[in-house]
């Protein structure tokens, strides 16, 4: 006897495993893609009918401390959000 029963269903078992880390793998790449597909039909039914989906969208500025771990230190700096 070449594999005992254990080391096969050990074999077995780790071989179930891969396959099922490439299912999930491929199952995630397709709702990304659906996703995308989704997002991208939203935003031109939106340009189509004449509306401008980012026209809310401003520019702002966030000041972030430029020590987080000091905080004898005061200085920032402006961080485009």
């Amino acid at each position: 006897m070449l594999f005992s029963p254990t080391c096969s269903l050990v074999l077995l078992l780790l071989l179930n495993v891969v396959d099922s880390g490439q299912i999930l793998l491929k199952i995630s790449q397709r709702f990304r893609d659906l996703q995308a597909q989704k997002n991208k039909k939203f935003f031109l039914t939106l340009l189509a009918s004449g509306h401008q989906p980012l026209k809310h969208v401003k520019e702002g500025r966030i000041y972030q401390p430029l020590d987080h771990f000091n905080r004898q230190n005061v200085e920032t700096f402006p961080q485009v959000a």
